[in-house]
């Protein structure tokens, strides 16, 4: 794959990507947020195991469970964060629209980023982050202020702020992931993962059930809301394959522009049954900040601690 390949592909999955949360808060309207959010995983976890049968044979999936003794609990929280993550977009999607949360989310991922590896978190070599990076995630938090406060809706401060700490949580999972991957292999890896959220989503639901329960409208579901977790699936792949020809800083500035792209384009267009957002000046501003924000923090940190 050439780089331009990488970048373009990356680019458009990372905006289709972008669409899960709207597509799964369809979903959560109808049937309620945590089935929306355990069926979401569920489907992304057929599509990674036929894609794995597909390329190593129905071995590699029959002897993960023997590979993965002697794992590290904290190699498999990938899973865990991947299906909080969902759930907080189901969440807060209604509040925030598709653009409002890709703003969230990125910025609070692009954030995190700099602090794991400001602290060195989950084996990160430690890079001491600049001055140019602090005005980068100053200007990722007010973007996502402003685009997250949609003309029809005015600011939505805890919503908002729920994406944000979701989108740290998220950042912690590449180099999570990576840990299990050269251990496993990429796609064995993030079977695994999936299979984690999916038994974490499930330990949720049995508490909600016993507990209360967790609504829904009942309403018919569109086809279109159950695309979300094939569309994670699709896009756990095409980072797998693309991070190694752009690296990961990459992959993160490409899947931003089409996750915000995206987003946006959804809003404007009231697409998947969202309130329409107009793209009007503040917005358009949101976007130009969170774009020179997302530079500031993906340009070569500092100096690396030690030798």
């Amino acid at each position: 794959m050439s780089r331009l390949g990488a970048a373009v592909s990356a680019g458009v999955l990372g905006g289709m990507a972008a669409l899960q949360g709207p597509i799964n808060g369809r979903l959560g309207h109808s049937v309620g947020v945590l089935l929306a959010s355990t069926s979401s995983f569920l489907s992304g976890l057929v599509v990674l195991a036929l894609a794995t049968v597909c390329v190593s044979g129905i071995s590699s999936l029959t002897t993960l469970p023997q590979r993965l003794k002697g794992i590290s609990p904290v190699d498999l929280a990938g899973g865990l964060i991947g299906g909080t993550y969902v759930l907080v977009a189901v969440l807060t999607v209604d509040d925030l629209g598709a653009g409002g949360l890709a703003a969230a989310s990125v910025a609070g991922t692009l954030l995190g980023a700099v602090l794991i590896d400001w602290r060195g978190f989950v084996g990160v070599q430690r890079r001491v982050p600049t001055a140019r990076t602090w005005v980068g995630v100053a200007f990722l938090l007010i973007a996502t202020a402003v685009i997250s406060g949609g003309e029809a809706k005015g600011l939505e401060v805890l919503p908002a702020a729920c994406a944000l700490l979701a989108g740290i949580l998220v950042a912690f999972q590449p180099p999570i992931n990576s840990r299990l991957a050269n251990r496993v292999g990429g796609l064995d890896a993030a079977v695994a993962q999936t299979c984690v959220g999916c038994l974490y989503l499930f330990a949720i639901s049995a508490v909600v059930l016993v507990l209360g329960h967790d609504g829904g409208s009942g309403e018919s579901v569109p086809w279109w809301a159950l695309l979300g977790g094939p569309l994670g699936a699709i896009y756990v792949m095409a980072t797998l394959k693309a991070v190694p020809v752009i690296g990961a800083a990459g992959v993160a500035a490409t899947t931003i522009a089409g996750g915000l792209l995206f987003g946006i384009a959804a809003d404007a267009l009231g697409i998947l049954d969202l309130t329409v957002v107009s793209i009007g000046a503040p917005r358009l501003g949101g976007v130009a900040m969170l774009a020179v924000g997302a530079a500031l923090v993906l340009w070569p940190l500092g100096h690396e601690d030690g030798p």
